[in-house]
């Protein structure tokens, strides 16, 4: 509330930090971000101008005025991937604050603005089932992967793989049977790694193929493990 008084008559939280106090992203930022129609300067602030007309997405929450879900998401398509975006979209849903239709109106209303591209393909992939990226390796992956001519995977949605069993895979293309994870640090716990061969036999006895790739493989060696996935692929649609 602080941040938002210091910014002056007409200011609402806004941007990553909107998306925090609805609880639709949990990543952090230096900055605690703020819209208003006053361009004042404040230690620890981030202003974002916008005309008063914007006041009507301003809605409250915990006392604190706010950009409503549906304006913060598209404020967020200036700084997120659409796979990150995705994400956001996914937690909204989920938290039931997603209002699919206003979205729509007001990416539409808004065409031309910054952003609105990755928002149209958030709600496409969101729509498609995907649940977006949790990370920056993934969306590192996911950049690698973007190419003419190859499908683009589901990213961390879950499925049945029987006996009322449910996995949700960094990676997964269905039609190739084909899963990828990547692991991060915390990948190597052994409780985690005794899950890990878990899933993994759950995986392969649904009948598909898992490659895991490390942190340091995805920051070090992109090439080869979009090789080694590319391999995978062309392997599953050879059979």
């Amino acid at each position: 509330m602080a941040a938002v008084l210091a910014a002056g008559a007409g200011s609402a939280l806004s941007h990553t930090s909107a998306a925090r106090l609805w609880g639709i992203y949990d990543r952090t930022t230096p900055a605690i971000e703020v819209s208003s129609v006053l361009d004042r300067r404040s230690t620890g602030l981030q202003i974002h101008l916008v005309k008063e007309a914007d006041e009507a997405h301003v809605t409250s929450r915990d006392g604190i005025p706010v950009m409503n879900v549906t304006r913060t998401i598209c404020d967020l398509g200036v700084s997120l991937t659409a796979h990150r975006l995705a994400r956001v979209v996914h937690e909204a849903a989920y938290r039931d604050l997603l209002d699919l239709p206003a979205l729509r109106a007001l990416v539409r209303a808004r065409s031309g603005h910054r952003g609105v591209v990755v928002v149209r393909r958030a709600i496409e992939l969101h729509l498609g089932g995907s649940a977006g990226s949790r990370s920056g390796l993934e969306d590192r992956v996911i950049a690698a992967l973007d190419r003419p001519g190859r499908c683009a995977p589901e990213c961390n949605v879950r499925f049945l793989v029987g006996h009322g069993r449910s996995i949700e895979p960094d990676f997964r293309w269905p039609e190739h049977m084909l899963c990828v994870e990547i692991d991060g640090p915390g990948h190597r716990r052994p409780q985690v790694r005794a899950e890990d061969r878990e899933r993994d036999r759950l995986l392969a006895a649904a009948g598909y193929r898992v490659l895991r790739f490390t942190a340091r493989q995805v920051r070090r060696n992109l090439s080869d493990v979009i090789a080694s996935i590319d391999a995978a692929l062309d392997a599953a649609e050879g059979r």
